[in-house]
Parts: C-alpha cells; sequence; structure tokens
C-alpha cells in the first residue's frame, strides 16, 4: 500500500509540474497543487500487464470506473482488492494526459493507468525422495497445478497435505518441504518450476495389539472395532499406524462396550513400544500396543424419570423410544431416545426448550435409571432467513427452495426439509444451517451456509452398438448449465455424431416463470436419421421358398428363419429392403431428416402435484437412400416392397413429406424427498397425447415407481443405503379422430385405426424397459431375440431392482428383474393367392396363407387362435406373451464419463408358467453382455 501512494503522489507531482507552473520571478517559483488531479473525470482506465487475470475480472472488482471523478480513497481500496485476488507482486498505478482528436490537451481528464506485476506461473511440478508413494498418488492430494500463480499459501497446504498421506501408508516420520526452482529460460517467461523434497523416513507398522482385561469379549470381536490393524497376510494387511486414528480406536471399543451395558468400561493410557527393524535391507519401525481394560459390569435399563413437562404427557414423549425399561442398557439407543425428545419439542416449535439427563445407579441391582429434567420454552417464530455462500444464485431461488418462512413457527422438521429441498437443487456440495437468537427472546434466525460446486456440465462420450454391422459408435456432445444466471433457468446443447444418426438440439428451461410454481421450455431439434433395418413385406414366394421345419409357416417362422440364416451379416438378412447381399449395406432401409420445435409448460401445486401440457410441431422429410437413381416405375415397386402401409403411404403420396403435431398432458405425484437417487417415497405419471397432421393417434401411458430403503449400513464410516425399487408402466396407441372418417394419401381412413409414423409404434427399447432386449444395444451377436422386430398397440412393464450405491455421486451397483409384454394385437389368416391368376398358391397341397395386420389395433381382441386369426396367436394376457431378464449392473454417474454396463440373462415364459432361457443365438442360453455410455437406466 505504501508503493501505491507513493505512485499516486509521484504522479501527481509530475502532472502539476507540467500544468501549475507559476514563473513570478527568473528562477521560476514552482508551486505544486495536489488537486490538480484529484476530482478529475477518468477518460480510460488502461490495463498492462495482465495475462493471468482477465479484464472482466477485474472490471467486476473495481469501484472506479471510467467516467467517474479520480477519488484516491477508492482508488486506494481498488489495489487492495485486487491484491487480494494473490495473482499480483504488485501494481503501479499511474495517470497520464488525455489529448483530443487534434492534439490539444484536454485539461479536465485523465487516463489512469494500471501495470500490473504478475505472480510467476508453476510450469512443473516435481517430487523428490518419495520412493514408496507414485507421483499420480501425490498429485492428486496436492491442490496446486500446472499453468497456477505461484501461491505460498495454498503449497504450504500441499505440504500438509503430502505429509498427510505419508502418515496414512504408516511413514509418521515422513517431512516434505519445496523449493522454487526458476532459470533464465524459465524467468523470461514468467515461470517456474515447483519443487516437493520429500523425507520419508522409516516406515511405521503395528506387529501386534495385545488386549489384557476383556472377558467379556474376545480379541478378534473388539478388534474389528479398530481402524488401526495388526501387519498380516504376507503384508497385504499393511498395519500402518497413525495415531489419531489408533485413540478413535479406543473410543469405538468403549462405545461398543457401552451399547452392551458396560456403561463404566474403561482403557488405561494404552502402552505403546517402538522397536527398530531391518527388512529387506531397509530400517523400519515396528510397534506393538497394550491395551488394558477394565470392563466393569453390565448395566440394565431402568427406563426415565420426566419432569419439567407441561406441553406433552409422559406418554406422549416416550411411546415411540426405542429402549425400553428392563432391556440391556444401550449408550447409542438411549443417545437416540434423547435427541427424540429434543426432537418432539423442535418440531412442534419448541426450539429453546432444554433437556437435561442425570444418571443413577443401583449397583445392588445393576440397573442405570436416567432422569430428564425439561426446561420447556414457548414456541419460537422466525426473525429472519439468510443466506450465506450463494455468490452465483439469487436469493429468491433459495427462498422458494425453504419451508422456513419468516413470522412462521420454527419447527426442526422444516429446517431439515429446507437443507434437503436445497440439496436437490443440484447447484450445492453441502448444505448446512445455523439458527441464532433474534432481537428479543422467542425470534430467532435461520442461517443456510451453503457450498457452492459447478453448474454447468460438459458431457462428451460414445455409445457403441455391436449389433450393427458395422458397430455404430455414436459420438455426443453435450454442453448443459443447470443454474444459467443463477435463475435455476436450465439451457443445454447437444450433438450427436454416427453412421445412423446426426443431430443437434437446444433446450432451455424456466422452472419458476415469473417466481411462480409454473414452468415454461422451449426445444429446437433437427436430425438426420437412418433406419437401417426396414421390415420388407413378405410375398408369396417367401412362403413357397420356405425350406424351414414348418409345415404352414406364419410369419414369425419365416423371419426367424431369415434372422438365423443372415446371423450378423445384416445385409444378407432377406427380412429387411434393399438387403441383397454384398455391396447392398449402404442402400438399405429409409432415411428421413428431422426437424422439431417444441414448447411446454406445467404448474406444480400441493407440494407433491403437478400437470403439465407440451407441444410439437414437426416437418419429416423420409426417403430412400436410392431414390436418384431409380426410375419412377422402380421407385414406386420398391416403396412397395416396404411392410409398413404409412412408410408406403408417406412415399408414394406425399414425395416423403409429411408434417407431425403433436400435444400431450401430463399429470405426476411425486413423494420422493431427494431429486436425484432417492430412498423413499413414490413417483407416479400418466400422460395423454395426440397426434394428427399426415398422422392420426392417441396414445396413453403411465409409470409408477416405489423407493423402499431396507436397511442403512454403516462400514467403515461410509454410509451404505439399500434400496429396493418397484416399477410399473403400462402404454396404449389408439386411433384418433380420423377414425371416424375421412381421407389421408388418398385413402379412405374410416375404421383403419391409428396411423402412425413408424418410430411412433410402441416397442422394446432393450435400456429402460426390457433391459436386454431390442436391437437397441449392444448385444453380442446378430441374433436378437423375438421382441427385435416387434412393435405394438399396448406394452406392459415392471422390474425389480436392488440398488446399493458404493459412491452416490459416482458408482452404483443394481440387481434386477425386468418382465415386459408388448401386444401386437390380432392378426386375420387369409389364403393367399397368386396376384395374376387369382388361383390358390399351395405347396405340396397345403394352401398357404397370408395374415392382414389392418384390424391389430384393436389389441384387446387378440384371443386364442382359432380357423380365422393366426394359429400362434395367443390371449393378449397370456403367460407365453410375457419376456424378462435378470442382470447386473454397474452405472458410473460422472457427469463427462456416463458409462454403464450390466450383464443380463434373458427368458421367455412358457404355457406353464416356468420360464425358458433365450440367448444371443438360438438354443444357446449364454449371458448378455452389454456396454453403453449414453444408456443410463437409473
Amino acid at each position: 500500500m505504501k508503493k501505491i501512494i507513493i505512485f499516486i503522489f509521484l504522479s501527481m507531482i509530475v502532472y502539476s509540474y507540467s500544468q501549475e507552473i507559476d514563473t513570478t520571478d527568473d528562477k521560476g517559483d514552482i508551486e505544486l497543487t495536489t488537486n490538480s488531479i484529484e476530482n478529475k473525470v477518468i477518460n480510460k482506465i488502461i490495463l498492462k500487464g495482465n495475462k493471468k487475470a482477465k479484464k472482466k475480472e477485474i472490471d467486476t472488482l473495481m469501484i472506479i470506473k471510467e467516467g467517474m471523478n479520480l477519488n484516491l480513497s477508492l482508488v486506494e481500496q481498488d489495489y487492495l482488492k485486487l491484491m487480494e485476488l494473490n495473482y499480483f507482486e504488485d501494481i503501479i498505478i499511474s495517470t497520464s494526459d488525455v489529448f483530443d482528436e487534434n492534439g490539444i490537451l484536454v485539461s479536465d481528464k485523465i487516463d489512469l493507468v494500471l501495470e500490473f506485476q504478475e505472480k510467476p506461473t508453476i510450469s512443473r511440478i516435481l517430487f523428490k525422495g518419495n520412493k514408496n508413494i507414485g507421483v499420480g498418488f501425490l498429485l492428486g492430494d496436492i491442490t496446486v497445478k500446472n499453468g497456477d500463480i505461484v501461491d505460498k499459501g495454498a503449497i504450504v497446504t500441499d505440504l500438509l497435505a503430502i505429509e498427510k498421506k505419508y502418515k496414512e501408508k504408516g511413514f509418521n516420520y515422513a517431512k516434505v518441504d519445496y523449493e522454487i526452482y526458476q532459470n533464465e529460460l524459465l524467468n523470461e517467461k514468467k515461470q517456474v518450476q515447483l519443487i516437493f523434497n520429500i523425507t520419508e523416513g522409516p516406515e511405521t507398522f503395528v506387529s501386534e495389539i495385545e488386549i489384557l482385561g476383556n472377558d467379556r469379549f474376545t480379541d478378534s470381536t473388539l478388534k474389528t472395532k479398530m481402524k488401526t490393524k495388526e501387519r498380516k497376510y504376507f503384508g497385504i494387511q499393511k498395519g500402518a499406524f497413525q495415531e489419531n486414528l489408533f485413540y478413535e480406536d479406543i473410543d469405538m471399543i468403549l462405545a461398543f462396550y457401552r451399547d452392551q451395558g458396560y456403561i463404566k468400561a474403561d482403557i488405561e493410557k494404552p502402552e505403546i513400544n517402538r522397536f527398530t527393524i531391518e527388512e529387506n535391507n531397509t530400517k523400519k519401525e515396528s510397534i506393538k500396543i497394550t491395551l488394558l481394560l477394565t470392563e466393569g459390569k453390565q448395566y440394565i435399563y431402568g427406563g426415565i424419570e420426566l419432569s419439567g413437562n407441561k406441553i406433552f404427557t409422559d406418554e406422549d414423549l416416550t411411546y415411540a423410544l426405542k429402549l425400553r425399561k428392563d432391556q440391556t442398557f444401550n449408550f447409542t439407543k438411549f443417545q437416540i431416545d434423547l435427541y427424540a425428545l429434543n426432537l418432539k419439542y423442535r418440531n412442534a416449535g419448541y426450539i429453546e426448550t432444554r433437556i437435561t439427563e442425570i444418571p443413577y445407579f443401583d449397583e445392588e441391582n445393576n440397573t442405570i435409571t436416567y432422569k430428564i429434567n425439561i426446561i420447556e420454552s414457548k414456541r419460537s417464530y422466525i426473525e429472519s432467513v439468510f443466506f450465506r455462500g450463494n455468490e452465483k444464485t439469487r436469493t429468491y431461488v433459495l427462498e422458494r427452495s425453504v419451508f422456513t418462512k419468516v413470522g412462521d413457527i420454527l419447527e426442526q422438521s422444516n429446517l431439515e426439509a429446507s437443507r434437503i429441498g436445497l440439496m436437490n437443487l443440484g447447484f450445492f456440495g453441502n448444505v448446512t444451517y445455523e439458527i441464532q437468537q433474534g432481537s428479543k427472546q422467542g425470534l430467532l434466525r435461520v442461517i443456510y451456509i451453503l457450498e457452492e460446486r459447478l453448474t454447468a456440465d460438459f458431457k462428451f462420450g460414445l455409445q457403441v452398438t455391436t449389433s450393427q454391422i458395422p458397430p455404430d459408435v455414436t459420438l455426443f456432445g453435450e454442453i448443459s448449465e443447470k443454474n444459467f444466471l443463477g435463475r435455476e433457468l436450465s439451457m443445454s446443447g447437444k450433438l450427436d455424431l454416427s453412421i445412423f444418426k446426426q443431430g443437434v438440439d437446444f433446450k432451455l428451461d424456466d422452472p419458476w416463470f415469473l417466481n411462480s410454481p409454473i414452468n415454461l421450455g422451449g426445444t429446437v431439434k433437427v436430425y438426420h436419421n437412418w433406419t437401417q433395418k426396414v421390415l420388407r413385406k413378405l410375398t408369396p414366394d417367401d412362403y413357397i421358398e420356405y425350406s424351414g421345419n414348418v409345415a404352414n409357416p406364419t410369419e414369425n417362422d419365416l423371419r426367424d428363419s431369415y434372422d438365423e440364416s443372415a446371423g450378423t451379416n445384416v445385409h444378407f438378412n432377406e427380412n429387411y429392403i434393399g438387403a441383397e447381399g454384398d455391396g447392398s449395406w449402404g442402400n438399405m432401409g429409409l432415411h428421413d431428416i428431422n426437424f422439431e420445435i417444441g414448447a411446454r409448460a406445467g404448474y406444480r401445486f400441493l407440494n407433491y402435484f403437478s400437470v403439465s401440457a407440451n407441444y410439437s410441431l414437426s416437418p419429416i422429410y423420409t426417403f430412400l437412400p436410392t431414390v436418384s437413381s431409380l426410375s419412377t416405375e422402380e421407385y414406386a415397386t420398391k416403396v412397395n416392397e416396404i411392410d409398413s402401409e404409412s412408410y408406403r403411404a408417406l412415399l408414394l403420396n406425399n414425395d416423403g413429406w409429411s408434417v407431425k403435431s403433436r400435444i400431450g398432458t401430463t399429470f405426476s405425484i411425486s413423494t420422493t424427498k431427494r431429486r436425484i437417487n432417492p430412498y423413499d417415497g413414490f413417483r407416479f405419471s400418466l400422460t395423454t397425447a395426440y397426434t394428427w397432421g399426415h398422422f392420426d393417434s392417441i396414445s396413453i401411458s403411465s409409470y409408477f415407481t416405489y423407493y423402499l430403503k431396507l436397511m442403512e449400513i454403516d462400514f467403515n464410516n461410509w454410509i451404505f443405503n439399500n434400496v429396493v425399487v418397484f416399477n410399473a408402466g403400462a402404454s396404449f396407441l389408439f386411433p384418433g379422430l380420423r377414425n371416424l372418417g375421412g381421407q389421408l394419401n388418398g385413402k379412405d381412413t374410416a375404421g383403419k385405426g391409428p396411423i402412425l409414423y413408424p418410430s411412433d409404434s410402441l416397442y422394446v427399447d432393450g435400456f429402460f424397459i426390457g433391459r436386454g432386449w431390442g436391437a437397441s444395444i449392444g448385444t453380442t451377436s446378430g441374433y436378437e431375440g423375438k421382441l427385435t422386430n416387434k412393435t405394438g398397440y399396448a406394452r406392459f412393464d415392471g422390474s425389480i431392482e436392488y440398488r446399493i450405491p458404493i459412491h452416490e455421486q459416482f458408482i452404483w451397483i443394481a440387481a434386477f428383474i425386468d418382465i415386459v409384454n408388448l401386444i401386437e394385437g390380432p392378426k386375420r389368416k387369409y389364403i393367399l393367392t397368386d396376384e395374376k391368376t387369382g388361383d390358390t398358391i399351395t405347396v405340396d397341397g397345403e394352401v398357404l396363407y397370408g395374415y392382414d395386420s389392418s384390424n391389430s389395433w384393436m389389441w384387446w381382441e387378440q384371443k386364442q387362435s382359432n380357423s380365422f386369426y393366426d394359429n400362434t396367436m395367443t390371449d393378449w394376457y397370456g403367460l407365453e406373451n410375457w419376456y424378462g431378464s435378470v442382470g447386473l449392473g454397474i452405472q458410473l454417474t460422472i457427469p463427462q464419463l456416463p458409462l454403464s454396463f450390466y450383464v443380463v440373462k434373458r427368458f421367455q415364459v412358457n404355457y406353464n408358467g416356468g420360464f425358458e432361457w433365450v440367448g444371443n443365438t438360438p438354443n444357446s442360453p449364454n449371458l448378455d453382455f452389454v456396454l453403453s455410455m449414453v444408456g443410463i437406466y437409473f
């Protein structure tokens, strides 16, 4: 700060000398006027030498702005703020004259010049002396990184982190210091090398833990309560000794005894004997620990005696307590009960109630009784609510997420609900709260302490689908911001690139429009899709040439035969149009270019309920890959080979153009406390939608999910919440208004059922529904099961999952059973005739039949076969229509690498209610392995 004053004063002298000369005699007396600079208008603020610190960051911190009058006090404040950035060794501040475009001095203006002398940056981090811990592990424990400005405070913090790392590995005598190295070349680049010098010292390990005086519990039982372990199993169990953890172990042993009724158990000062040994020509320190226990008596719980409680009766306070009279005393359960008593008052608003306990021992009967004294308070009210740490997030965003409002009774349950509500925003790594005394008795201040984290994500990954030939590798990149402008606005942009799909989409959502529980959002998408596997319409020739074992084959028999024959060579699979052998791979299927504009709105009410509506408009252009090389007649012939009537109508009547409009509504209920990875509660949604334009259908879908926490396992201070998740869903397609009458594509639509774009049909995706089934996932061979080519008009599905978070933010494990019934609907059987002669087609005297699916949309009419319908058809609810899978999966939930993979065993339920395994190839019941960096099934 002395430097700034000196430089400003000197600059004032220079400026005054040049502007305020009074020549009263020959020697020219000089009159210096310090007021000649202060209060002049700042024309420009000129920054020099700032490379690490960006101009925007500096401008944000500075109080002085261009156009203001120069104020030396404010300049000094700006200097101090900028130095707090810790980027600079010094800042030289000066002024310069301002001239107009004609070179004439502007006397009432100056330029303020800030010349920054930045600290050097770290070009490389080196470690010397580290023989037992690798560089990678050490780099992971320090905060200083290459490119950082030298910050001695941060370096000292990292010294302690390295020493801590060594102590965790058993090197208790490790010492670390550092040096800053700079040569001439580094000096020119304003860079240094940071060198950590490590003296590891001897390794310390525990060779033996001796426990004396433990008559009630064995040594092995007590040692399981300790984090400190003996070295054994050929050194696999290291036996590292950390003194702080060791004394925590003593507390853990005593806590174990207290929970078994030995409330007076004690351990004398432990005896720690150290020995120097030599192992593999290396000196090490071996430690023998001796613990002397005094177990004392085991006490029975004599209950509690309450006094001072007037608001609640004894029964109100004690009916839900865990520890009961005449049970073996358990100190942990007693503490839980004590907390429950406090919570009873706090949840009712009596926050300042004080509860104290005094133990009374009956040595003759070996019982312990507690006298509970309650000093009841009046109800406490919230005087004010504050938030700390929200540098980015606007306060009003936080206020609408909490349940503690000014003037309300302060209840503990609302405090905890508010903490969860703030965590559910996803903007904070941790949320805690404090309660402070207000301006007078009965008024309290609530302060939420927030630790903000990054809300912007850049995701990059790929999806590998090995069931395609060649394998479909989808690269994707997505940028998303969950808290845009600090207003909880959600914005994202995504790019997909693969052989089969390319496109971009952009989304913007405001979940609190005008700070009310109304959400508004919009979507813009542009995609090109190549649907390679488009079913070919089977002809009488297919039935005639069939060489399978079935006398009168159905359509499914033929398609299974083609699947089995082609295997992984999709371009030889005669099920699909364009599959004509070698060289035909790129000419298969259909392409479409899809433009979509969407808008959505919703309203949330009564905490658990919400309703929403959405609308989308999609012009779609669909075309054959070989359209440019086909004549009009060839084009029509090719189109007529397509099995889907919707595709045929689009390509023949509209030159491939179609418009799809869709409006939908959703009603949902959610009672889960946590938005992400919930442990309890349920979610239910019911969605209806109407699609029109060149299409016509009504869709209805519902989904129900229930979360049940089975247990909470505390393993080595790591909480594992074991959760069972039950899922059930149902989806249906029905015809729209055109089914009542009218024309589309030159055809009468009355009674024809829903008119669908093929991708709008119901199917099994293999990721979320029927995991392991479907062509969209990476099965390990070309045979994908009977669900691959199926689409339907009704679908029922369910699953049971058992989830264990290894780390909630990074990795989960789930075992699951999925079940699904996709109903294709009834197919009318008819006799095949020759198109030219009209004669019935027979093979070896057997009449051949075709199958008409025009009424399949009436899925509820699917009954057991008769002489009119497909003889393989069953009741739509029949057991043999159900398919399933069992599996085990792992999901990495790292935002930049959302990798999930699992192994599944697929099955089909048979007529008798049993099941038959289904494998990658017919009659091969092996496991399927699925890998995806996009599909997230949790």
